[in-house]
């Protein structure tokens, strides 16, 4: 079985490394699909992609770009799935949870409770919505905020018309979210595959930072889920039809559980750090049992 992972990076990545090495112990072989260098096309009206003849397409293919995912990637995604081969996660998915206020848009929708949030594309908009909100502090991010970046904690008006002239896409837009204080505040990272948590950890921010980002500060321990993040955690991915997601959880201190934000391309460094879970071949049997059940549907 071949498995393309759709990255513009190679296995020094942590995940991708990880991925290579559990797909290989697999019996499977695993290669990079880098947008740039794979060329969507359509000759004589049949759908190719320039490098990969017919029998060397990949039977799964895992989009791992993240959030910064551009038209590139989205393009040769529309034209692996046309091509009927399985991915995880698939385009429409993808689109959804790559815009947070899309996403947010989406689980609140289903009744599955989102911070207060505001979105905007102008610099006259801040201000009605910091009121909207109750006054600083407040949280401004962009629409495709990752890692912490892109993530701005305001208090001031100053502050809010410093953050949103210089980071503010008007294309894109910008959102203003209610701040959750951090004493008293849990936040959690769940991993979900195939509708099924696979682990936990709750992030701890580096002390003066109000981010909690794993990548950020290397601060995490193992938790226990409640039942009700776990009722939530689960709809929430399946409210956005992801396979593979990362669900982040702010719990406030009355015990309160929130969905922050939903990432379609979760890095996992952490979460097996912290669980000695091996989220790389729960990742890998998972695209081995997509294929498989296709193969079984199909007979």
């Amino acid at each position: 079985m071949t498995i393309g992972i759709i990255t513009v990076r190679n296995d020094a990545y942590h995940p991708n490394r990880r991925l290579k090495e559990t797909a290989r112990e697999k019996g499977c072989s695993l290669y990079w699909i880098n947008p740039y260098h794979f060329r969507s096309e359509i000759v004589d009206g049949k759908l190719l992609i320039n490098g990969l003849k017919a029998q060397e397409l990949p039977d799964v293919v895992i989009p791992r770009q993240g959030a910064l995912i551009g038209d590139s990637s989205l393009t040769l995604i529309n034209q692996i799935q046309t091509l009927g081969i399985p991915l995880v996660n698939g385009l429409a998915s993808i689109l959804l949870s790559r815009n947070q206020f899309l996403s947010l848009q989406a689980l609140a929708a289903a009744d599955i409770p989102v911070l207060n949030t505001v979105f905007i594309n102008r610099l006259e908009s801040v201000q009605p919505a910091v009121e909207k909100l109750g006054g600083y502090p407040l949280i401004a991010k962009t629409v495709n905020s990752y890692q912490g970046k892109g993530v701005f904690l305001i208090n001031s008006e100053k502050e809010a018309d410093f953050v949103v002239q210089s980071s503010l896409d008007r294309a894109k837009g910008m959102l203003i979210q209610q701040f959750l204080q951090q004493q008293g505040r849990q936040d959690v990272r769940v991993f979900i595959i195939g509708g099924e948590i696979t682990g936990a950890m709750q992030l701890l921010p580096r002390e003066g930072d109000f981010r909690s980002n794993f990548s950020l500060n290397q601060q995490a321990f193992e938790i226990n889920l409640t039942d009700e993040m776990k009722r939530i955690a689960v709809k929430a991915a399946r409210t956005l039809s992801l396979e593979i997601a990362g669900v982040d959880l702010l719990i406030d201190i009355q015990g309160r559980v929130f969905v922050l934000e939903v990432n379609y391309s979760p890095g996992f460094k952490g979460l097996e750090a912290t669980t000695g879970l091996n989220i790389a071949e729960k990742i890998i049997d998972y695209a081995i049992s997509l294929k498989t059940n296709l193969k079984n549907h199909e007979n």
